[in-house]
């Protein structure tokens, strides 16, 4: 039987057997503003409530403004950072001349390993995977595969997400052989919903309705 790790959203947990495969790379993605961040922060939270050190690596806020997110939501984390259990690295500012360095690559993907075997981190999240925009999709499909890599060969027990804005280029999403993909998106009609779709997970019977969800203050996502 698979192992699952849960994603904090009961009722999406339960369709699909208890959370989403575990020491696997998720997608999360979905137009800004519809409640990518706060999938991930709710994924992190529920690994702090089961004693889980986590891990937030931002290319795209400021730490400062996603613990603000976070506060916003209803998570109060500061006794996590405080208690070592909740680390965020800031690596905005990692491209050079449009493209990544392969000797940055090691280094950055060493320090994650640092992390993990200091703390012993089973969740993390990247917000977003890269500046999209930024870098080719050619330089994003050899980081990502050093990710898989480095995950396979090192990160055991690991579980990871990865949050992406959509639309990206169809470039990137060849690039990026996600193993679970989950979509979120508004629907057409009016009065305009968020929804949450199953593109694909391993080992997993897939519902094929898409879900409505709010986003309730304390609560995070629920369906």
């Amino acid at each position: 039987m698979i192992e699952r790790i849960s994603t904090g959203i009961c009722r999406l947990d339960d369709s699909i057997g208890g959370g989403v495969p575990k020491s696997l790379v998720t997608a999360i993605s979905g137009p800004i503003g519809i409640g990518k961040t706060c999938m991930g922060w709710q994924f992190l939270k529920t690994g702090l409530y089961v004693d889980e050190s986590v891990l937030l690596l931002t290319s795209k806020d400021p730490p400062e403004l996603l613990l603000q997110t976070a506060s916003a939501l209803g998570y109060e984390l500061g006794w996590a950072l405080d208690q070592h259990r909740l680390f965020i690295v800031d690596w905005r500012n990692v491209l050079s001349d449009g493209s990544l360095a392969s000797d940055w690559v090691k280094t950055f993907l060493n320090r994650i390993q640092s992390l993990i075997d200091e703390h012993g981190i089973k969740r993390i999240v990247f917000d977003a995977l890269l500046p999209i925009g930024s870098v080719d999709a050619t330089a994003v499909q050899i980081f990502y595969r050093s990710i898989q890599h480095q995950l396979s060969e090192q990160y055991s027990g690991v579980s990871i997400w990865v949050l992406m804005s959509e639309p990206f280029p169809q470039a990137f999403e060849r690039a990026l052989p996600f193993d679970t993909w989950i979509q979120l998106d508004w629907t057409d009609t009016e009065p305009r919903q968020r929804t949450l779709r199953i593109q694909k997970m391993p080992c997993t019977a897939i519902p094929s309705q898409a879900f409505t969800f709010d986003i309730i203050k304390g609560e995070g996502i629920v369906i």
